[in-house]
């Protein structure tokens, strides 16, 4: 039987992320790790289920970059000629009036506007035809391009094809903007598994030419240790040298490792004073970060109707993890009324945007058919993609697919090294299920 992970509030899923892994499990993964010699050789299987079983974006198409563990090889989609861009016809004064609008586009908003900022200051000037035709020489053209197609603005645009295509070439030109679009492709899990250390190279080479948006990609990395050495006193530093250069969802983040203490003292005033100086100035995560403020009661008053306010703001950017707490909120109408609808609606958004606590919960509907049709080979996949984003709950139950053979062929060692991974990253119901198949 899956075993549901129940959290006080949704807005705090990342706080598992961040936390740190005790000496104990560590110890007990070594313990399992001598006694049982195949754990290695199943993981290199899971790589294997993996690959033949491309992981979906729901219904948006492919969702492989086709990349490979080497910082700067080339990916599938451009050396196979998976995707070959159009080439649009466009009127030479057209081609000039794009031009003119990129080179408007400020050196300091290529480091810190968010990706959504960035495409709606050029939407209303050029189209995107006319963005594609220059496209094809002009980097910066080429980071804007996969910006659009990863769905930063929405969601319906999604299109990983030309997302990997365009932040691939523009990364090649060495434009740090392309950089952070590739890289946050490979960490988002947009190949046949996130490629979390290619990522981080590539989110490193952009922040030391001093890209801010590159530098709270390579902090968040170094938070949750993916593909870098989890380094809180590095992930704080690499916060603050991005909000001293303006970027406005710095402070949010800052505002994280306060409220939750890592790293630093926890405080929670000085939490909430650095949320709301990045609310202030329109980030989106600082309105997921102030609506935990105000549903927890952390240092203010609790108020559940500026909380929800707050996270509405936030899911109208498209915030992931603001979209994911309204959707715990709707499932479980401890604060808004129960919706079934509308919580498949909001983590179906937020699993697009490769949320993993959204694609862990959503493949929980699609198993028991809950406000959807029951559909195991989508739960199955949904479960995969947040495993491989090392989410806990995704992790576990992706084992419980394989020891009950769940839509899978049954595969008990493939089922072991899922719980003994899933009791390493916190999961609190998969020591029972490791002792239960070690036959304790």
């Amino acid at each position: 039987m899956l075993r549901v992970l129940a959290l006080a509030c949704v807005c705090l899923s990342s706080t598992a992320a961040f936390g740190q892994t005790s000496q104990e499990q560590l110890e007990r993964l070594e313990e399992f790790q001598r006694n049982f010699g195949e754990l290695n050789e199943t993981r290199d299987r899971m790589s294997e289920i993996a690959e033949q079983a491309t992981p979906e974006v729901l219904t948006t198409g492919p969702t492989t970059c086709g990349a490979s563990e080497q910082f700067g090889a080339v990916p599938s989609v451009v050396s196979e000629q998976w995707y070959v861009p159009s080439l649009p016809s466009i009127s030479r004064a057209d081609r000039r009036s794009a031009e003119q609008a990129l080179d408007r586009i400020s050196d300091h908003s290529w480091s810190t506007m968010p990706p959504r900022d960035l495409i709606l200051e050029i939407r209303d000037v050029v189209s995107r035809e006319a963005v594609e035709a220059i496209a094809q020489t002009d980097p910066r053209a080429q980071a804007l391009l996969a910006m659009h197609y990863m769905g930063e603005r929405d969601v319906a645009n999604i299109d990983v094809e030309r997302a990997c295509y365009w932040a691939y070439r523009s990364a090649s030109a060495d434009f740090p903007r392309g950089h952070v679009a590739y890289g946050t492709l490979l960490f988002r899990g947009y190949g046949a598994r996130p490629l979390a250390s290619v990522a981080a190279a590539h989110f490193e080479r952009a922040a030391d030419q001093g890209n801010a948006q590159a530098q709270i990609r390579l902090a968040f990395a170094h938070a949750t240790g993916r593909g870098v050495e989890r380094d809180y006193a590095r992930a704080h530093g690499l916060f603050q040298m991005a909000r001293e250069a303006g970027d406005t969802t710095a402070g949010a983040h800052l505002s994280q490792l306060y409220r939750l203490g890592l790293g630093v003292n926890q405080n929670y005033a000085q939490a909430r004073r650095l949320a709301e100086e990045s609310a202030a100035e329109g980030a989106a995560f600082a309105f997921t970060q102030m609506s935990t403020f105000y549903l927890e009661g952390l240092g203010v008053p609790r108020n559940v109707d500026t909380g929800i306010e707050y996270l509405r703001r936030a899911a109208a950017q498209n915030e992931p993890r603001a979209l994911s707490a309204l959707a715990y909120q709707y499932e479980t109408g401890a604060i808004l009324p129960r919706d079934l609808a509308q919580t498949v609606a909001y983590y179906q958004r937020a699993a697009e945007l490769q949320d993993a606590y959204a694609q862990a919960n959503l493949a929980l509907l699609y198993l028991n058919g809950e406000g959807v049709a029951r559909d195991l080979d989508r739960a199955y996949r949904l479960n995969l993609m947040a495993a491989f984003q090392d989410h806990p709950l995704g992790t576990n139950n992706l084992g419980a697919f394989y020891e009950n053979g769940t839509g899978v062929r049954r595969d008990i060692g493939v089922a072991f090294w899922l719980y003994v991974r899933a009791d390493v990253l916190g999961y609190p119901g998969a020591r029972a299920n490791i002792d239960r198949l070690a036959g304790r």
